[in-house]
């Protein structure tokens, strides 16, 4: 019937409109998607999903996955419509920025970078945060702008 619909006639396309049907489902599950990312955001202030996340019971986490594996085809403007909402397209690098933050704010209020083993930032660990990246570096899985964010940070 959607492959058919310039072909059906008016009162066929009326009929079929007054059961509810679907002409688009591809749009309409993402706009439930988006329209539940939006709910989530409001009540949870994040777009970071779990990617097992299940939110009034729609798929949420696994909708938020496509949607990062789907950014370079993606068209515009659902990606406007989820920058708009502070969507978290890397979730990895987010959590990368978030560390060096907690390391640069620990810098300016100590005048170093030495910190306790058991010092906790926003309820991480930021030594274990440096010990990941000292880890990191060796296994070449920082970037060469991480990096140099680190030493001119003062990192060793």
């Amino acid at each position: 019937q959607r492959s058919l619909k310039g072909k059906l006639s008016p009162d066929q396309i009326k009929r079929l409109n007054e059961l509810g049907f679907s002409w688009d489902p591809y749009e309409e599950d993402w706009e439930k998607g988006f329209a539940t990312l939006v709910k989530y955001v409001a009540e949870k202030k994040s777009s970071r999903v779990p990617a097992t996340e299940s939110y009034g019971g729609f798929a949420l986490g696994q909708w938020v996955k496509v949607q990062r594996r789907s950014k370079e085809i993606l068209a515009p403007a659902r990606k406007i419509r989820l920058d708009e909402i502070g969507f978290v397209w890397d979730p990895f690098l987010e959590d990368w920025e978030e560390g060096f933050r907690a390391l640069q704010d620990f810098k300016i209020a100590n005048g170093n970078l030495k910190v306790p083993n058991d010092f906790k930032y926003n309820g991480k660990n930021l030594y274990l945060w440096m010990v990941r990246q000292r880890r990191q570096k060796g296994s070449k899985n920082l970037s060469d702008y991480q990096i140099q964010k680190l030493t001119n940070l003062g990192f060793k």
